[in-house]
């Protein structure tokens, strides 16, 4: 179990962490840029072998990746919870990659519930949630407040709940009827029907790689840090050559073999 001295850290460490990032608005509108904003190369790829994320340290540097072809709001709380491993020092000369899986982020292992907490702090503030309920006037939160909430933080409908059950803002026989009344309404259309598009609700199965990870790449294998091998072993489930990284990443339908990239074969 984790303390509640030790959740009162990890919220703190978690505003830090916004407040890093430069994210000034309640919810974070893109997730990725908020990555980078924070030093961090992420990857993203549409799995389909249970694999959610998973981030690796390689010196002083760290790479997340993130499967895309869950739903977008799995895919923005995996990123968080990522992140969450980072700045809770989950990561260090022992521990150099973390992988997550469903079983993996639903365990009871003391750093997979400190990340979700992270994960849960990061994406919803407590005073942005309080800010944005007054905003509303929600008092009833009914299952169209509950996505209005979704569609301001970009989350799911259950780490929104789980977050004000959480915080006592609803309680637990509050949240047991929204999950029963959830089964029978289509979140998708409730978000389209208040003007929200239903995104969060669907894969993005998007094949990405940021830019700085590229520079990175390119830096690494130009002072020759690493092999030719390594850096197009990186690159090539995109179709990116090493002697081209300075175009933008294009789309292939190569598979990519998750297992043999996060292997380090230059140590």
């Amino acid at each position: 179990m984790v303390s509640s001295r030790r959740k009162r850290e990890i919220a703190e460490i978690a505003d830090q962490t916004r407040r890093l990032a430069g994210i000034s608005t309640y919810g974070i509108n893109d997730i990725f840029d908020a990555c980078q904003s924070l030093n961090y190369y992420y990857l993203r790829y549409p799995l389909m072998d249970g694999v959610l994320g998973a981030v690796i340290k390689r010196d002083a540097e760290y790479i997340i990746f993130s499967n895309s072809s869950v739903v977008y709001s799995r895919e923005i709380f995996t990123l968080a919870h990522e992140i969450g491993h980072i700045r809770l020092g989950h990561l260090n000369s022992e521990t150099q990659t973390m992988e997550d899986t469903n079983h993996t982020i639903s365990s009871n292992d003391e750093k997979e519930v400190e990340a979700n907490f992270f994960a849960a702090c990061f994406l919803i503030p407590k005073d942005a949630l309080l800010k944005i309920i007054e905003v509303f006037d929600i008092v009833n939160f009914s299952i169209l407040d509950i996505v209005r909430l979704q569609s301001v933080f970009n989350t799911s409908f259950e780490t929104t709940i789980n977050r004000l059950n959480y915080l006592s803002i609803i309680n637990e026989q509050k949240l047991e009827l929204l999950k029963l009344q959830k089964k029978e309404q289509t979140i998708s259309s409730i978000l389209k029907s208040i003007g929200n598009d239903a995104n969060l609700c669907i894969p993005s199965n998007v094949k990405a790689i940021s830019m700085d990870y590229l520079k990175w790449i390119q830096f690494n294998y130009s002072n020759n840090l690493i092999s030719k091998a390594t850096a197009e072993k990186a690159l090539g489930y995109l179709d990116i050559s090493i002697d081209s990284i300075d175009i933008e990443p294009v789309n292939s339908d190569d598979d990519f073999d998750f297992d043999a990239f996060w292997e380090d074969d230059d140590e």
